[in-house]
């Protein structure tokens, strides 16, 4: 646990339901009215709008032209302005573009980042038709490829707080405990992870860890596919891409 985590607690009401607000906006797949976000954050509706205006001012909002808020990316650019956070992306670009092009299919990045898994970076593929994860969604890590490798990964401990932490925030559409533990044992001692049917119908989820001495945070490389696409040999050809794709990223960022 870090020092933060551990230090004690004060209170800046303001500041905590602008942040709120934030993750409200940027967890939303479409604009929200003001009134839509007022009913998410159980606020009245003059306390949303001078949150809003404030952030408005400061560039972290805007309006869309029905007159609904969105995010920008000025709060994008400052997460990608995190040390351990730029160097990762530094190094994922080239090899996950490589990846793209050697296999057709998108590829992305994810962490955990408390109770949800968070995507960094994808690249789309180079097929007519092509999948699209949008860089900075934020997904249930009980319920992904992605997260589960993260969670076979962490120490028991630090998993069950993870897990904990995901059932607060996404409620309890997961697989029971025993269940999701025999899971996770079994990616560990795969070393690769996989989920049919999960993120959409019809797609295949494949996921490797990015394995480099110090790196943080712990990271997952990904491939979402077309079920009905791949057969027998290309599948397997996705799992070894990925996995070289990830020692390349481990590579150039040490």
């Amino acid at each position: 646990m870090s020092s933060l985590e551990s230090a004690p607690r004060y209170a800046a009401p303001a500041l905590t339901k602008g942040l709120h607000l934030l993750e409200v906006l940027a967890a939303s797949p479409s604009a929200m009215s003001q009134a839509d976000l007022a009913r998410a954050l159980n606020k009245s509706s003059a306390e949303i709008f001078r949150m809003l205006t404030v952030l408005g001012q400061e560039g972290y909002v805007r309006r869309d032209p029905q007159g609904a808020y969105l995010p920008t990316l000025k709060l994008f650019a400052l997460g990608r302005t995190v040390d351990p956070l730029r160097a990762l992306l530094a190094a994922a670009e080239v090899p996950m573009r490589e990846f793209a092009q050697a296999t057709g299919q998108e590829c992305h990045l994810s962490v955990l980042d408390g109770g949800a898994l968070v995507v960094l970076a994808q690249e789309s593929g180079t097929a007519p038709v092509s999948i699209r994860i949008r860089v900075g969604s934020r997904h249930d890590p009980r319920v992904t490829a992605s997260g589960r490798l993260l969670l076979a990964l962490l120490p028991p401990e630090e998993a069950d707080r993870v897990i904990q932490s995901a059932r607060e925030q996404f409620g309890g559409r997961a697989p029971a405990a025993a269940i999701l533990r025999r899971k996770l044992g079994k990616i560990a001692a795969n070393g690769y992870s996989e989920g049919r049917n999960e993120s959409r119908s019809g797609l295949t989820d494949t996921a490797v860890p990015l394995r480099r001495p110090g790196l943080l945070p712990r990271a997952a490389l990904a491939s979402s596919h077309f079920i009905a696409e791949l057969r027998g040999e290309r599948t397997k050809k996705i799992l070894r891409q990925l996995r070289k794709t990830a020692e390349l990223i481990g590579k150039g960022g040490s």
